[in-house]
C-alpha cells in the first residue's frame, strides 16, 4: 500500500485530518484526530513491548550492529528522497 493510500484510509476512518496551509495553497498539513490520538496511545505501549521482546533475542553486539545498519539505511533513504 502506498503512503498516499494509507493516509487516505486513515483519514476516511477518522484517525487523521488535514488542513490546507494558509501560507502555501499547495501544502496540506496532516494530523491525528482525537480518535487517532487515542488509538496511538493504546497501541504504542504494545508496539514498544513487542520491539523490546524481539530485541531481547539479540546480544549487545548484535543490537549495536543492527543499529548501525539501520542508521546507514536511514541515511541512504534520506539521500534517495532528495
Amino acid at each position: 500500500m502506498s503512503i498516499t493510500r494509507a493516509v487516505q484510509l486513515l483519514t476516511s476512518k477518522g484517525f487523521v485530518r488535514h488542513r490546507a496551509s494558509q501560507s502555501d495553497g499547495r501544502v496540506s498539513h496532516r494530523m491525528l484526530t482525537a480518535k487517532g490520538e487515542r488509538v496511538c496511545a493504546e497501541i504504542t505501549p504494545k508496539a514498544l513491548a513487542c520491539e523490546k521482546s524481539l530485541l531481547e533475542t539479540l546480544s549487545g553486539d548484535e543490537r549495536k550492529q543492527l543499529n548501525s545498519i539501520l542508521e546507514k539505511l536511514a541515511v541512504r533513504a534520506e539521500e534517495l528522497t532528495r
